[in-house]
């Protein structure tokens, strides 16, 4: 159980160490303040990663409105087909039928 290549005889150590050299009492308050120390720095250090993620999905949506010819910039979003709309177009024009003709020579 090594965290950082300090083990638990080291640990140990160190709090021994600190406790001679600070004292039963200052031990709790020295602790309070490194914890709010660590809660501190760990905000400061999401809320700069928060504002990078922000900032990077900035640069790749830039990026990507750049990578856009200036004719598919202008073009209009058309949603796509329908995946049952296999109609083709000559089925949506009207029909004419070949006895209609023109009526109007007769």
């Amino acid at each position: 159980m090594n965290f950082l290549g300090v083990g638990p005889t080291e640990l140990l150590i160190v709090l021994i160490v600190a406790l001679v050299i600070f004292g039963p009492e200052k031990l709790p308050e020295i602790a309070r303040k490194l914890g709010e120390s660590t809660h501190d720095f760990k905000k400061q250090f999401d809320g700069m990663s928060e504002e990078m993620n922000r900032h990077l999905e900035t640069v790749k949506q830039l990026s990507d409105a750049q990578m856009l010819t200036p004719y598919e910039a202008e073009m209009p979003s058309v949603p796509p087909a329908p995946a049952d709309a296999s109609t083709p177009a000559k089925d949506l024009a009207p029909e004419v039928s070949p006895s209609s003709g023109d009526s109007s020579q007769a």
